[in-house]
């Protein structure tokens, strides 16, 4: 889809579009800043809900609207992830947060939580990982499927490429470049092995 929840909101709808069945399945393969102290650098996150610090979502969906991960999607992702993951790895399943910025989000993360974990715990105590897409493909999969009766599914399986509330003074993807080819690897056999079973159960 391209960067930022701007670039789902165009991409999405055009490949929904073009397809004239009604059974889809989207899922995001990417990367993530971790935000709990459990996630390490080549750790998976599978998201089942969104932390939604972004705007696009609100258009679609509306400002009341909670963004959750198709269960299906989400039992699946965690069977084969953890089927397929590597001694260095861990599977964390839960909350993931969207922001619409990048870097100086990042650098707000650390200027108000790093070192500080008793106010991450009280303002964002469960969020796993931030990053920047998944919030706008659930409230499109609930547009579409809502207004014209599509029966679309949507998962998210990222990868901690770095962690920005780390007390190292770096907040960039060094130590991800090591683990990049193995990673991406797993990762993309996890989705394409999840889709299978998706449309297996269609």
């Amino acid at each position: 889809t391209g960067m930022a929840p701007g670039s789902v909101s165009i991409t999405m709808p055009e490949g929904i579009e073009a397809y004239d069945g009604r059974d889809m399945a989207f899922l995001r393969l990417g990367t993530a800043g971790g935000l709990h102290p459990k996630t390490n650098v080549g750790d998976f996150v599978i998201t089942t809900n969104v932390d939604r610090r972004e705007s696009t979502s609100d258009k679609i969906m509306g400002p009341l609207y909670t963004a959750r991960a198709s269960p299906e999607a989400v039992s699946i992702l965690t069977a084969v992830a953890n089927e397929l993951k590597q001694p260095i790895q861990q599977v964390h399943v839960g909350p993931s947060m969207v922001t619409d910025e990048l870097y100086f989000f990042n650098q707000w993360l650390q200027n108000r939580y790093a070192g500080n974990e008793e106010l991450r715990q009280a303002e964002i105590p469960d969020v796993l990982a931030v990053s920047m897409e998944f919030s706008v493909l659930c409230a499109l999969r609930d547009r579409y499927n809502m207004d014209f009766d599509k029966n679309i599914k949507t998962g998210n399986l990222l990868a901690i490429s770095d962690v920005p509330l780390s007390t190292e003074d770096r907040v960039d993807q060094t130590g991800f470049e090591g683990l990049m080819e193995l990673v991406e690897n797993v990762q993309i056999r996890t989705g394409l092995e999840t889709l299978a079973w998706l449309n297996q159960q269609r």
